[in-house]
């Protein structure tokens, strides 16, 4: 809520640029997608949206990472959705 002006269509704010946000999915490639990564698998979740550290192009909601799920740090978070 910060930036109201940001907002998205839909009301979200606040979607990227404060830490990445875990997601519950696996990180797996898209469907459809050839394109291959040597970390695809079960092990590492998907997470989305860039930290306060990145770089501004990378501090979008359609950026997209893993992680380990027992990864810690100061720019790693979570969003409580329904």
């Amino acid at each position: 809520g910060s930036f109201a002006t940001g907002a998205s269509p839909y009301g979200v704010e606040d979607m990227a640029g404060n830490v990445w946000e875990w997601t519950a999915d696996a990180f797996e490639a898209y469907p459809n997608s050839s394109y291959q990564d040597p970390f695809y698998g079960d092990t590492l979740r998907v997470t989305r949206g860039g930290g306060w550290f990145d770089e501004e192009a990378q501090a979008r909601a359609t950026n997209r990472s893993a992680a380990a799920p027992d990864a810690a740090n100061d720019d790693l978070g979570f969003r409580c959705v329904r």
